[in-house]
């Protein structure tokens, strides 16, 4: 996705840099012909048609022909102007940004990207060796002095923007890599890797400031049976559903993620025991009213959810771990309910989901229908 993105900016700056371009050469056409210079009118027009075939060659998405008859008709066009103005002219200052667009618009790579870059800075030291005045013999100082400051100009609104342009790109690239490396990508949560370094801060912060935090572990009732039922699609849907949910009633300070399948984390910071099981009950409740609308049909689920309070000293895994605990008590004294942690619940056999299905076949049929 990124590097699709990348490639319609690159195509944008491409296309803003021809329409300049274009309007560039309408600008020297005019002055060259009220300045009565034909032959530099002449090639004057050439390149505002070698530009417009540019243009028709990016509209139909062929940008290598669209750089290479750029490249040439600018070579062409910096030859007849070093031969017929000469070099004071400035003509060459417009060769230089070509260097910077290359690298930037990722047109040409490896070898071939080198040999244009060779050929661009050979036309520049090839610029010193020219004959100051052309064949035109024109050699007005303030006729000089404008053009330079134009072709200057000229270089500077080209480069100057695209750096500007490709730098702010860049971060916001680089920020969509960050999202998409903390989020899940069905549901927009947190996913474990970022979940974990919020637990780990809160605990840090907990520690200094002798503060406290809840875990919550939610899972979702007979989410196989959804599945096998409705179909995944139903399953995601429940999913986003859920997601949503949670995302909007958590608050700003806490963080929730996907942690796994069916399973969602929610890290509720500066809470203690009481707070966090009545949190986790009052979610519990808003799942288990709202309907959810899939292919013309209501489908309900409900949620189990497992408690636990971070308790000085103890390490995140352990604090996960206990909220693994208490889910699994809630999954096996009867599922859509809340259990907070105790002390006493210290064996849970090595694979819950192994035990969770085996009391799901020993479930009642209407379980499934509730789902």
């Amino acid at each position: 996705m990124n590097i699709n993105l990348r490639r319609v900016r690159s195509r944008r700056v491409g296309r803003a840099i021809l329409y300049a371009s274009f309007i560039k050469h309408v600008f020297l056409y005019i002055v060259f012909l009220l300045s009565g210079w034909s032959v530099m009118g002449v090639m004057g027009a050439m390149m505002l048609l070698f530009i417009s075939a540019s243009m028709y060659f990016e509209s139909i998405e062929k940008r290598r022909y669209t750089f290479f008859l750029m490249l040439t008709s600018m070579l062409f066009y910096w030859i007849g102007a070093e031969i017929l103005l000469g070099s004071q002219y400035g003509y060459h200052h417009v060769i230089w940004p070509l260097v910077v667009v290359m690298v930037l618009l990722d047109v040409l790579h490896g070898k071939p990207l080198y040999a244009m870059l060779g050929l661009c800075v050979a036309v520049l030291v090839g610029t010193y060796f020219l004959p100051e005045v052309g064949i035109l013999n024109v050699a007005s100082d303030n006729l000089m002095t404008f053009f330079n400051l134009f072709f200057l100009l000229v270089s500077c609104l080209i480069v100057i923007p695209v750096m500007v342009y490709f730098h702010q790109s860049n971060i916001e690239v680089l920020h969509k890599l960050n999202e998409q490396a903390n989020t899940d990508e069905l549901t927009s949560l947190y996913n474990r890797r970022r979940m974990l370094e919020d637990i780990n801060l809160q605990q840090a912060l907990s520690e200094r400031n002798d503060g406290s935090f809840s875990l919550i572990l939610g899972d979702i009732d007979f989410f196989k049976q959804l599945n096998d039922t409705f179909g995944h699609a139903a399953g995601d849907a429940a999913l986003k559903h859920l997601a949503k949910l949670l995302k909007d009633t958590v608050r700003k300070t806490d963080s929730v993620s996907r942690w796994g399948g069916e399973e969602f984390l929610i890290l509720l910071s500066g809470s203690h025991e009481k707070e966090a099981l009545h949190f986790a009950n009052t979610l519990r409740e808003l799942v288990e009213k709202q309907k959810i609308e899939y292919d013309h049909k209501q489908l309900q689920i409900t949620l189990s959810f497992g408690v636990a309070h971070y308790k000085m000293g103890q390490t995140i895994e352990r604090t996960i771990h206990n909220a693994d605990l208490a889910l699994y008590q809630a999954k096996v004294h009867g599922r859509n309910r809340v259990v907070l942690h105790q002390p006493s619940m210290k064996h849970m056999p090595s694979s819950v989901k192994q035990n969770e299905n085996a009391i799901k076949n020993n479930a009642h049929q209407k379980d499934v229908e509730s789902v």
